[in-house]
């Protein structure tokens, strides 16, 4: 992973050379918590549950069907050590958003937005993230920060109009692994 706090400071340039590429880019932006609050005005009815199940889970992994990769992400979530909230929206019976808000030490962390792609554009991530938000201000939080890949201009544009502001950037250096066959 490469940061602004990388060192060596010339690490990148130097795997660079060496055949590593850039993959993942990723922003970590911050808010004021309040800012995000007046920018999200409540919309859609959102459930908030400390219990995470397979509804929003599914939700989470849409188009996931490694069995493996789910597992180690609902292990990952239910390891969480700070107090976190599960966000969701239904419609009609069915979950279409999802969110995850941790709270810790003054800040809320937003992980694992995700909206159907068949229900997207239609106001149930702002939603998401506004109850969210709201539950961290109650909690005390006076902060908000999250991450979001380069590559999704929509989730950028949606985190940007929400008050998050980009404070640094980061990506992995990875080389393709290769076989010497006799």
């Amino acid at each position: 992973m490469i940061s602004p706090a990388c060192m060596p400071e010339n690490l990148d340039r130097c795997l660079d050379e060496r055949g590593y590429h850039v993959d993942a880019p990723t922003d970590v932006q911050w808010a004021d918590t309040t800012d995000v609050e007046q920018r999200l005005p409540v919309g859609h009815e959102v459930n908030l549950s400390s219990r995470l199940d397979a509804d929003w889970m599914g939700v989470y992994q849409e188009g996931v069907s490694d069995s493996d990769e789910i597992a180690k992400k609902e292990s990952l979530i239910q390891r969480i050590g700070a107090e976190s909230m599960l966000a969701r929206v239904s419609i009609g019976g069915q979950v279409v958003s999802v969110g995850l808000g941790v709270f810790d030490r003054g800040w809320t962390g937003i992980f694992c937005m995700h909206t159907l792609n068949k229900h997207r554009r239609c106001g149930y991530a702002r939603s998401v993230l506004g109850a969210l938000t709201r539950w961290g201000h109650e909690k005390g939080a006076l902060k908000m920060y999250l991450q979001v890949e380069c590559s999704n201009p929509g989730a950028r544009t949606f985190y940007e109009h929400s008050g998050f502001l980009t404070r640094y950037g980061y990506h992995y250096r990875t080389k393709e692994a290769f076989t010497h066959h006799a």
